[in-house]
């Protein structure tokens, strides 16, 4: 063996083990760049399922909100939207197509606010105040699977709106 060590007289190139030491140090240091490529994506995949259940919860809120107080039907319990288009009410509206794994939900109730009657005890201004306080619940929610790197994981996406009495001039 010479005294230079692996080199071979006169030769100023790289040795075998020096390039390799090199290559673990990139690889070593590329390592942490790549995790945060690998997150960057696993989070814009769970913003885009987001954003669809959204979209999809939106456009049932917009169809319903088009109606009038007295229009809307009474859902108390949580329905299956697409089981409900056999109906008049729901098979006239429009909606996107769901993309696999995603169910969406619809309910519709009833509710009145509290108020403080009238000391005086006008029953035609109580009538007048529960009409006002009266409104109409719609809530639209979509459930779907997030992907994550490890399995799925279930979500639920729920918007909720009011609507009110329609005419308030003409009450009776």
């Amino acid at each position: 063996m010479n005294k230079r060590g692996c080199r071979p007289p006169g030769g100023t190139g790289f040795t075998y083990i020096e390039v390799m030491i090199a290559l673990v140090v990139l690889a070593l240091g590329l390592i942490p760049v790549f995790s945060i490529f690998s997150g960057t994506s696993k989070g814009t995949a769970a913003t885009i399922e987001e954003l669809t259940a959204t979209n999809y919860a939106n456009e049932i809120i917009d169809n319903l909100a088009a109606y009038k107080f007295a229009e809307l039907p009474d859902l108390p319990d949580r329905s299956d939207f697409d089981s409900l288009k056999s109906s008049p009410f729901f098979a006239k509206m429009r909606v996107s197509p769901l993309k696999a794994g995603y169910k969406r939900f619809v309910r519709i109730y009833e509710k009145s606010a509290h108020f403080k009657k009238p000391a005086d005890g006008d029953a035609a201004l109580t009538r007048r105040l529960e009409k006002i306080c009266t409104f109409k619940v719609i809530e639209a929610s979509v459930e779907y699977a997030e992907n994550l790197g490890s399995g799925k994981k279930n979500k639920e996406f729920k918007i909720t709106a009011l609507t009110g009495v329609d005419d308030i001039e003409n009450f009776d």
